[in-house]
């Protein structure tokens, strides 16, 4: 997908799950328009103008490249039956390895029994060859150095072999076995005049690769797997996944290590026309059992700035962006995409005042306000007309407000009672339409040093009127700070306005808490009743 400002541009739809993706320049030709170049599978694919330019499609490793392979292709050709095959190369994965067997045989071993003997009738005679498969790529200026100058792919494999790719002549310029699967790497030079790769393997192993020197260096052995490669002149920074931020010389010898607040998940060096040295990370923390962004700005091992972000991220790019000079984009693990713009004028690591980003660029987004309707104006000059009357009616509902929330409060204090010894706290409710409702009720104990025991809950009230499922109500023990909750229904009998029900309290034969609930008026109208109760009494002693 291509974005142009905040809306999508383009979408072009990819043959394989992508693993790698750049832009580079192709030819000398003016205007200097670059191309997309997307690796996927064993093919790097290159578009410009949001249309396929050409495609690269790397060798295919041949039966004779390895051992596995070669004494794979023996079994295939020698097979007798099916389950022998199968015997034959499950022995093979398990001294060579399942990655290192071809896709047919990978397919045959993890696919059900009673399906292997079609697969083999439809697939048995093709020639067993191990496609490649690109796990990361780089670029590099072809002739001289500069900005949109004609660069070269290159481009690692699983096979772990490692190819130079010239996007003028459409060719493999150069190919190299390397010791280990690469997941990253970075390149620095001129490629015609000399260069050298530094890429980091799987096992957590650092390697530099010179342009005249067949051997390849081994700089480090890093304490855990890598996530992130950059390089900085005369030395490279990596993160790992023990959440430490490293940095080692050319020669492979440790500068210094941070130890990150998050987990590590990209890295990116600011351009030295901006400010040298300076790292940018983004690590992802929990904070509240909440996962979010946070985007660390560090000046060799001085922290200079910290920016949050409220999702999780995935990866992110930092570079130009429209007539932005400096940008940070972020893309989160649930798919979204966040731009957010620096400000020309921040200065890193001067005074006390870090680096000060400025507004998203979904700001600058022009909202699709509608016209004006008629009903719209002819409000508007009735706000203005009446806005006296207006203003003093809004007073007077205000005032009213005040007088029932009055009312409401000395109605609960004159209907509930309180006793000298403090303790017990109780809150009840009816629900319900009728003509039967629910009673619900929560006990607490509000001391913090006392356990109330055989405390029990009934209820008066008038049997013509109404009729309680659960009259009488044992609770064994209350905890301090803790509600206990109970429930009854109730029927009613009669539709008699402005009557009550008491619920009475008692702890060991003894009345230590009443309190006084006014039942719904009309139960029979349709509306909806709901009346709240609160009463406190002391504790007994």
């Amino acid at each position: 997908m291509i974005f142009k400002g905040s809306s999508l541009f383009a979408e072009t739809i990819l043959p394989e799950i992508p693993s790698a993706v750049t832009t580079i320049y192709t030819d000398s030709n003016e205007p200097r328009i670059p191309a997309i170049a997307v690796a996927c599978g064993s093919q790097v694919l290159v578009y410009r103008n949001v249309r396929p330019y050409f495609k690269f499609t790397l060798p295919l490793l041949e039966n004779g490249d390895t051992e596995s392979t070669s004494v794979e292709t023996d079994i295939w050709r020698q097979k007798s039956d099916t389950q022998q095959l199968v015997q034959l190369l499950e022995e093979l994965s398990i001294e060579y390895g399942f990655s290192r067997l071809s896709s047919p045989s990978q397919k045959l071993l993890a696919m059900n029994p009673e399906e292997r003997e079609n697969f083999l009738k439809m697939f048995g005679h093709l020639q067993i060859k191990k496609q490649v498969t690109i796990t990361c790529m780089t670029k590099i200026s072809k002739m001289m150095e500069g900005e949109k100058v004609v660069e070269c792919l290159i481009v690692a494999t699983e096979s772990s072999d490692l190819f130079v790719l010239d996007p003028e002549t459409f060719s493999v310029t150069e190919q190299r076995k390397i010791p280990g699967v690469v997941t990253h790497m970075v390149a620095q030079g001129i490629y015609i005049v000399d260069y050298f790769l530094i890429f980091s393997v799987r096992c957590g192993a650092v390697y530099k690769l010179k342009r005249d020197e067949q051997e390849i260096k081994c700089l480090t052995n890093l304490s855990s797997l890598p996530i992130d490669l950059a390089l900085d002149f005369d030395r490279f920074v990596i993160i790992n996944m023990d959440s430490t931020f490293q940095s080692y010389n050319l020669k492979g010898s440790k500068e210094w290590s941070i130890l990150l607040d998050g987990i590590p998940t990209a890295l990116s060096v600011m351009p030295p026309y901006i400010s040298e040295s300076t790292f940018i990370i983004a690590c992802n923390t929990t904070k509240k059992e909440i996962i979010e962004g946070v985007v660390y700005i560090y000046k060799g091992t001085e922290l200079l700035h910290k920016l949050h972000v409220q999702e999780p991220i995935q990866t992110f790019i930092y570079g130009p962006y429209g007539f932005g000079e400096q940008a940070f984009i972020f893309n989160t693990t649930n798919g979204g995409l966040s731009i957010k713009l620096l400000k020309r004028t921040a200065q890193f690591g001067s005074g006390d005042k870090c680096a000060t980003l400025g507004s998203s660029l979904q700001q600058n987004i022009k909202l699709l306000i509608p016209k004006k309707s008629k009903i719209f104006v002819e409000q508007t000059l009735r706000e203005r007309e009446q806005c006296k009357n207006m203003y003093a009616w809004f007073q007077k509902s205000w005032q009213g407000m005040k007088i029932l929330t009055c009312e409401s409060y000395l109605n609960a204090l004159q209907n509930s009672t309180v006793s000298d010894n403090s303790g017990l706290k109780l809150t009840a409710q009816i629900l319900g339409l009728g003509p039967r409702l629910k009673l619900e009720a929560q006990l607490e104990n509000i001391c913090t040093d006392e356990l109330m025991t055989d405390v029990s809950v009934t209820f008066l009230y008038d049997s013509e009127v109404y009729s309680i499922e659960n009259a009488y109500i044992n609770i064994p023990f209350v905890i301090p700070n803790y509600e206990y909750k109970f429930a009854t229904f109730i029927n009613c009998c009669l539709n008699i306005s402005e009557s009550h029900i008491n619920i009475i309290v008692c702890h060991k034969n003894k009345v230590i808490l009443s309190a006084i609930v006014n039942m719904p008026s009309e139960i029979n109208s349709g509306n909806t009743s709901f009346v709240l109760l609160t009463a406190v009494v002391p504790q007994t002693q």
